[in-house]
């Protein structure tokens, strides 16, 4: 991982960087970012003359790595002296090894290694995973929700039909009332009417009984008025009737 131009990681211990080792890390950045020319070619594909220059840009490289391999080293020498730390202890430097028997040799099979990937392709993948799972995390959700739909879909169709239900039975009802109604009006109707009618009959019976009455009355008054007058036509005295 390259540090240059960017704030320097810590040390194992925890402590930081002085303006000395700040110094010595940019010359090793320096050196481990040489302007380099492009990759050679396959020796198949060129002459002797472009083999040859093919060795002299792998002899370059290899003396660049050896110089940023013996800088790191001296680095590290230093740092052991000044926190006190003894030769078997590790300090973890980024990129830094120790082991020169990797380092590969001068010759026509060398090929240039691979180089890590780099930050920002580290950065995007880990945020095209971030997504990815951001993505199923909301698959899930809405997953959750539709069943919620439907669940409350079930409801509300078991309700709107008892509602429904509810509103056909109470216009039923109302129905009936409105028919049982209108018969006791009717009944009530024809019970006033036949009321009516009796009593019709029965004022006229009484108005008839009371001219009968009367007309009877009215013969007698006549009787007694002519038994009054012949009594006194025969010197008889009777007493005057009270009315």
């Amino acid at each position: 991982m390259d540090y240059s131009g960017a704030a320097h990681p810590p040390l194992t211990d925890g402590s930081s960087y002085d303006h000395d080792e700040f110094e010595l890390d940019n010359e090793i950045s320096c050196r481990s970012h040489p302007n380099q020319s492009p990759d050679p070619p396959s020796p198949e594909a060129g002459d002797a003359a472009h083999f040859a220059s093919n060795i002299s840009v792998l002899s370059q490289r290899l003396s660049t790595q050896r110089d940023l391999l013996s800088a790191i080293t001296g680095k590290a020498a230093s740092l052991r002296e000044r926190y006190g730390l003894n030769a078997s202890s590790h300090l973890i430097i980024p990129g830094a090894t120790s082991d020169t028997s990797s380092i590969p040799s001068t010759s026509a099979t060398s090929t240039p290694s691979i180089p890590p990937a780099e930050p920002n392709c580290i950065q995007a993948s880990h945020q095209q995973q971030e997504q990815n799972v951001k993505y199923l995390d909301l698959q899930k959700e809405v997953q959750v929700l539709n069943q919620i739909i439907k669940q409350y879909e079930s409801t509300l169709d078991i309700v709107m039909g008892k509602l429904r239900a509810q509103a056909v039975t109470a216009q039923r009802e109302k129905m009936e009332l409105q028919v049982k109604l209108q018969k006791a009006l009717d009944d009530e109707r024809a019970i006033s009417q036949s009321l009516r009618t009796e009593n019709a009959i029965l004022q006229s019976r009484l108005d008839d009984a009371f001219r009968a009455i009367r007309e009877a009355l009215g013969a007698a008054s006549e009787d007694l008025s002519d038994l009054f007058s012949s009594n006194n036509h025969h010197g008889l005295h009777t007493p005057p009737l009270s009315t």
